[in-house]
């Protein structure tokens, strides 16, 4: 009577085991074969990233060293690089936090396909924005928010027309090789003292940034 409860018992666990290994081949099939390649694209996007830290352009400077136009930290919404198109919904949640035509998003990415860096969306983002940003952060997959300096003209409108601005690089400018180093997304000065003085002001940048 023992032994036959015995050698039951082993033809139990003996099926037991035997249905185990079944179940572990087969789930290692699904994820080797069947998920493969999703895991495999998965797996690259943990790679080490590299970008360039933005440097701050310089300080302008009046004739009794009170500054014109320093920088502040700012608030930039940008896009992870994808080696394949963004989903449409990621794109129509955007261009609705954004208040961005989802087209203008797409043009962006567009423009910024030839980059290594993050495609920035928005530069110098409202508090409101990156709260709004934060809140739906689960739902907007490669999405991230950055802290980089922006230009802040300290009087104002103050001698706006001497000071001038700063704005994107655009693709005239990079064409007709006005700023051959630079790429799309790049700042440069577009007007008054700092597109007159861009290089000086740039050389901090491009110190910093060797570093």
């Amino acid at each position: 009577m023992l032994n036959k409860d015995y050698a039951y018992r082993l033809e139990v666990m003996m099926f037991a085991a035997i249905a185990i290994i079944f179940i572990l081949v087969g789930r290692m099939a699904y994820l080797q074969i069947y998920k493969g390649d999703y895991y495999s694209k998965r797996a690259e996007g943990n790679r080490t990233r590299y970008t360039r830290i933005i440097a701050p352009r310089g300080i302008i400077y009046d004739c009794n060293g009170e500054e014109l136009v320093n920088n502040k930290p700012g608030f930039i919404i940008a896009l992870t690089r994808s080696n394949g198109k963004y989903k449409p919904e990621l794109l129509n949640r955007l261009s609705t936090l954004l208040k961005m035509p989802q087209a203008k998003i797409e043009e962006i990415i567009e423009k910024s396909k030839d980059g290594n860096e993050p495609i920035r969306l928005v530069r110098d983002a409202s508090p409101e924005l990156v709260t709004k940003i934060e809140e739906n952060i689960m739902y907007l997959p490669g999405v991230l928010i950055e802290v980089q300096p922006v230009r802040s003209y300290l009087n104002n409108e103050l001698a706006v027309h001497a000071l001038g601005y700063v704005g994107e690089v655009s693709e005239y400018e990079i064409e007709e090789k006005v700023y051959p180093d630079l790429k799309a997304g790049d700042i440069v000065g577009k007007f008054g003292l700092e597109n007159y003085y861009d290089s000086y002001l740039e050389v901090l940048m491009v110190a910093l940034e060797k570093k």
